[in-house]
């Protein structure tokens, strides 16, 4: 019990750090609207290079952060051989305000904490259209392929090099997850049933919110640290 006390206190400190996702709006920026009225599947991958991950929230684009006017979907997936293996999905609603005024409105997860290891993951969103827009880094024509990381409207964040951030895709289908050629249009016209840009966060569409979790050794450490505090105060109080 001891042990499962610490683990759920440093969980909890991780989720205090607001916005510190795998792919998050940079706060520091001014809310943008939205350039694309594209009602596809729009996907960031990326992959977890080591460590353990919570996932906390999901997150959608809000075009001009005045909250939805459409029904957006978002669900991560997991990559296993050459399909999307839903780890988390919701949908939010028309209708959802946008409390915080902030890009992206996030909706926390419920039930048991879902926690990522090491592999590619892809976070998807779909149902953007006239009224709701997404955005587009590519929407002016360039298109970089030599592995420039465009990151307006998204901050991508490693973790310090434990993430890395992979390419975009879209699809014409709504429909999220799958199965998706991966590389075969690495500079598209918007025509082909799957489209890979060859930089990552090409999209303002779907994002999330993650949290390392602390390995047992750094577990180990706060919880003797803590102890001690403990005893050092339990000694105070007997001398006082």
């Amino acid at each position: 019990m001891f042990a499962k006390a610490f683990i759920t206190l440093a969980c909890a400190l991780a989720v205090s750090q607001a916005h510190a996702g795998a792919a998050v709006y940079s706060g520091s920026a001014p809310a943008l609207a939205g350039n694309q009225a594209f009602g596809g599947m729009l996907g960031l991958n990326f992959t977890i290079k080591s460590g353990l991950f919570q996932l906390t929230h999901l997150g959608v684009f809000d075009d001009g952060a005045n909250g939805l006017s459409r029904t957006i979907k978002v669900g991560l997936f997991e990559r296993v051989g050459s399909n999307w293996v839903t780890v988390a999905g919701l949908a939010l609603g028309a209708g959802t305000a946008n409390v915080n005024k902030e890009q992206f409105i996030f909706k926390s997860l419920s039930g048991q904490p879902i926690i990522l290891d090491a592999g590619t993951y892809s976070i998807q969103a779909s149902g953007y259209g006239s009224g709701e827009r997404n955005f587009n880094t590519n929407a002016t024509g360039t298109n970089n392929l030599n592995g420039a990381d465009l990151t307006m409207p998204i901050e991508f964040n490693t973790f310090g090099g434990l993430l890395d951030n992979l390419d975009s895709v879209f699809s014409n289908s709504s429909t999220l997850g799958g199965t998706i050629s991966e590389g075969t249009f690495p500079n598209c016209t918007g025509t082909e049933t799957d489209c890979f840009f060859r930089h990552a966060s090409a999209f303002g569409a779907g994002t999330l919110i993650l949290n390392q979790v602390p390995e047992p050794a750094s577990l180990m450490l706060m919880s003797l640290g803590l102890f001690g505090l403990a005893v050092t105060g339990r000694r105070r109080r007997t001398q006082g």
